[in-house]
Protein backbone atom coordinates (compact mmCIF):
# COMPACT_ATOMS: atom_id res chain seq x y z
CA UNK A 1 0.00 0.00 0.00
CA UNK A 2 1.04 3.23 -0.97
CA UNK A 3 0.62 6.70 0.80
CA UNK A 4 1.43 9.56 -0.84
CA UNK A 5 0.06 12.93 -2.83
CA UNK A 6 -0.97 13.08 -6.28
CA UNK A 7 0.28 16.10 -8.15
CA UNK A 8 2.34 17.22 -10.85
CA UNK A 9 5.97 17.60 -11.53
CA UNK A 10 7.14 20.98 -13.01
CA UNK A 11 10.49 19.06 -14.58
CA UNK A 12 8.01 16.82 -16.67
CA UNK A 13 6.74 18.86 -19.71
CA UNK A 14 3.79 16.32 -20.38
CA UNK A 15 2.17 17.53 -17.12
CA UNK A 16 1.45 13.96 -16.18
CA UNK A 17 -0.25 12.93 -12.53
CA UNK A 18 2.45 11.76 -10.65
CA UNK A 19 2.06 10.14 -6.71
CA UNK A 20 4.67 10.82 -4.46
CA UNK A 21 4.98 8.13 -1.99
CA UNK A 22 5.27 8.96 1.69
CA UNK A 23 5.03 5.67 3.33
CA UNK A 24 4.73 2.08 1.80
CA UNK A 25 3.35 -0.83 3.24
CA UNK A 26 3.43 -4.57 2.45
CA UNK A 27 0.06 -5.83 1.19
CA UNK A 28 -0.09 -8.05 4.05
CA UNK A 29 1.08 -5.71 7.19
CA UNK A 30 -1.62 -3.48 5.85
CA UNK A 31 -4.33 -5.08 8.49
CA UNK A 32 -2.05 -5.30 11.25
CA UNK A 33 -0.82 -1.71 10.74
CA UNK A 34 -4.40 -0.13 9.99
CA UNK A 35 -6.64 -1.91 12.68
CA UNK A 36 -7.82 0.29 15.33
CA UNK A 37 -9.71 -2.21 17.32
CA UNK A 38 -10.85 -5.92 16.59
CA UNK A 39 -13.99 -6.98 17.63
CA UNK A 40 -14.83 -10.75 18.68
CA UNK A 41 -18.78 -11.37 17.94
CA UNK A 42 -19.57 -14.63 19.89
CA UNK A 43 -23.28 -15.96 19.61
CA UNK A 44 -24.13 -16.55 23.75
CA UNK A 45 -26.15 -20.17 22.35
CA UNK A 46 -24.33 -22.89 23.54
CA UNK A 47 -21.41 -20.70 25.45
CA UNK A 48 -19.76 -21.89 28.62
CA UNK A 49 -16.36 -21.89 30.09
CA UNK A 50 -14.80 -24.08 28.11
CA UNK A 51 -15.58 -22.13 24.80
CA UNK A 52 -14.97 -18.78 26.65
CA UNK A 53 -11.57 -20.42 27.18
CA UNK A 54 -11.15 -21.51 23.84
CA UNK A 55 -11.77 -17.61 22.67
CA UNK A 56 -9.39 -16.53 25.12
CA UNK A 57 -6.60 -19.09 24.35
CA UNK A 58 -7.23 -18.23 20.26
CA UNK A 59 -6.69 -14.78 20.82
CA UNK A 60 -3.70 -14.84 23.09
CA UNK A 61 -2.12 -17.43 20.32
CA UNK A 62 -2.02 -13.84 18.08
CA UNK A 63 -0.57 -11.02 20.11
CA UNK A 64 -0.17 -7.87 19.03
CA UNK A 65 -1.05 -4.18 19.24
CA UNK A 66 -4.68 -3.91 18.41
CA UNK A 67 -7.52 -3.73 21.26
CA UNK A 68 -9.96 -6.68 21.44
CA UNK A 69 -13.86 -6.08 22.18
CA UNK A 70 -15.81 -8.95 23.07
CA UNK A 71 -19.21 -8.44 21.44
CA UNK A 72 -21.51 -11.37 23.17
CA UNK A 73 -24.76 -11.90 20.91
CA UNK A 74 -27.90 -13.26 22.99
CA UNK A 75 -30.63 -15.11 20.77
CA UNK A 76 -33.38 -11.91 22.02
CA UNK A 77 -30.98 -9.96 19.82
CA UNK A 78 -29.63 -7.91 22.64
CA UNK A 79 -25.80 -7.41 22.17
CA UNK A 80 -23.06 -6.78 25.33
CA UNK A 81 -19.73 -5.13 24.68
CA UNK A 82 -17.12 -6.24 26.86
CA UNK A 83 -13.74 -4.39 26.98
CA UNK A 84 -10.82 -7.05 28.06
CA UNK A 85 -8.09 -5.42 30.53
CA UNK A 86 -6.09 -2.44 28.12
CA UNK A 87 -2.96 -4.83 27.78
CA UNK A 88 -5.15 -7.46 25.82
CA UNK A 89 -4.39 -7.06 22.17
CA UNK A 90 -3.95 -8.86 18.98
CA UNK A 91 -2.15 -8.38 15.82
CA UNK A 92 -4.79 -7.61 13.53
CA UNK A 93 -4.18 -10.35 10.52
CA UNK A 94 -5.58 -12.65 7.78
CA UNK A 95 -4.25 -15.60 10.32
CA UNK A 96 -6.61 -14.04 13.55
CA UNK A 97 -9.22 -13.65 11.19
CA UNK A 98 -8.94 -17.49 9.96
CA UNK A 99 -8.58 -18.91 13.17
CA UNK A 100 -11.57 -17.26 15.22
CA UNK A 101 -13.71 -17.75 12.25
CA UNK A 102 -12.88 -21.73 12.15
CA UNK A 103 -13.76 -20.92 16.09
CA UNK A 104 -16.57 -19.40 15.98
CA UNK A 105 -17.84 -18.77 12.40
CA UNK A 106 -18.56 -16.51 9.91
CA UNK A 107 -18.37 -12.76 10.23
CA UNK A 108 -17.86 -13.42 13.48
CA UNK A 109 -14.81 -11.08 13.21
CA UNK A 110 -14.67 -7.58 12.25
CA UNK A 111 -11.85 -4.73 12.19
CA UNK A 112 -12.53 -0.94 12.89
CA UNK A 113 -9.89 0.60 10.82
CA UNK A 114 -7.97 3.91 10.82
CA UNK A 115 -9.64 6.09 8.82
CA UNK A 116 -6.56 8.22 7.59
CA UNK A 117 -4.91 7.41 4.35
CA UNK A 118 -1.17 7.83 5.58
CA UNK A 119 -0.11 7.20 9.45
CA UNK A 120 2.58 9.97 9.66
CA UNK A 121 2.06 13.51 9.13
CA UNK A 122 2.99 14.81 5.79
CA UNK A 123 6.63 15.78 5.95
CA UNK A 124 6.98 19.89 6.57
CA UNK A 125 9.86 19.97 4.14
CA UNK A 126 7.92 18.63 1.11
CA UNK A 127 9.30 19.41 -2.47
CA UNK A 128 8.21 22.85 -3.26
CA UNK A 129 7.80 22.10 -6.96
CA UNK A 130 4.81 19.90 -6.02
CA UNK A 131 3.14 22.11 -3.38
CA UNK A 132 3.46 25.16 -5.44
CA UNK A 133 2.06 23.23 -8.88
CA UNK A 134 -0.64 21.99 -6.73
CA UNK A 135 -1.65 25.53 -4.50
CA UNK A 136 -2.39 27.02 -7.94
Amino acid sequence: MVCGELGHSNLERDDKPRLKAQEIYPLADVPRMFAERVQVHIHTTGLDDERLARVRELLLRHPGETPVTLCLQYPSGERVMVKPHHTFTVSAGEKLLRDVEHLLGKQSLSVDVIRKACRKPPPTNSNSAWRNKRNR
